[in-house]
């Protein structure tokens, strides 16, 4: 049985007009510098300030999606693919 979504607030020390700054900076140094590990990244920092990607297992096969999404606070929602991480 694949496991529940899981999604959290995180307190950031950024004000909200700088949130976009920050999902470029995220999808600049941990996503893109880690190609092999995340699959379907998308950003969009136009007013819907979200980014989200698919982190791979060892097997190059999708295991985890992500969304990470900014406004008013940063909220990440995580949805398993698979049944165990």
């Amino acid at each position: 049985m694949i496991s529940k979504p899981i999604s959290f607030e995180v307190k950031a020390e950024i004000a909200p007009a700088f949130f976009d700054d920050m999902l470029k900076f995220i999808n600049r140094n941990y996503i893109l510098k880690n190609r092999k590990q995340f699959t379907n990244v998308n950003l969009a920092v136009d007013g819907d300030n979200w980014l989200s990607f698919s982190v791979l297992d060892s097997e190059g096969k999708p295991a985890l999606d992500v969304k990470i999404v900014a406004k008013e606070t940063v909220r990440v929602e995580m949805f398993p693919l698979v049944e165990e991480l």
